[in-house]
């Protein structure tokens, strides 16, 4: 290594080092990829989605909602652990592994916004634990001690969004955003518990 230190001389030292490590990795064949799923979906079909579009344009304008009150909401995981999501791999390659963290625990967040970007829900944070108010983590989140205010949570055994934090959601976070507006419209995606007659 310290043989192939550049010289003070060389000018710009930053960018000769990437030249030389960008020259290396094309003559190995790498580049820097963010990593891929292996069962990749690549199937899709141009007329159900222009079907779907279709459909929910046609609603809108029936209901004749306004822009400002059609929103969009979908649940993610948020691992605890940070994973790299670049890698090195050979250039071309269609899937790319990357080692996985140490830890899976992880918290799920449903986060959502109206058509025009101005109007944020409230991130709801769903942590793992028993869902009983005498529980820790439920004292703690009800009381929202050492957590921002500005967010609402919920406990479940496994961090998941189930009917009962769905109906929780629905209370805390979208009943006071829809009270705003004569009529709303939510697009939420076909997860089963967003399709129970009590939701």
């Amino acid at each position: 290594v310290e043989s192939h230190k550049l010289s003070p001389t060389a000018g710009d030292a930053g960018s000769a080092l990437k030249y030389r490590v960008y020259r290396l990795m094309t003559k190995w064949g790498l580049s820097w990829r963010r990593g891929t799923h292996k069962a990749q979906n690549t199937r899709f079909c141009n007329d159900v989605i222009a079907d779907f579009h279709s459909y929910v344009n046609e609603k809108i304008e029936f209901l004749g909602v306004d822009r400002k009150a059609i929103f969009n909401a979908d649940e993610t995981n948020v691992f605890f652990s940070n994973e790299p999501t670049y890698s090195y791999a050979p250039t071309g390659s269609k899937t790319v592994s990357i080692r996985k963290a140490s830890t899976s625990n992880r918290a799920t967040v449903m986060l959502g916004s109206n058509l025009q970007g101005d109007i944020k829900l409230a991130p709801f944070v769903i942590h793992k634990g028993k869902n009983v108010r005498t529980g820790k983590i439920y004292r703690e989140l009800a009381g929202k001690v050492g957590h921002p205010v500005e967010m609402e949570y919920a406990v479940q055994q496994k961090a998941w969004m189930d009917e009962e934090v769905v109906m929780d959601w629905i209370e805390k976070v979208w009943k006071p955003v829809a009270a705003n507006f004569t009529v709303t419209y939510l697009l939420i995606d076909e997860f089963t518990v967003h399709m129970t007659s009590g939701i």
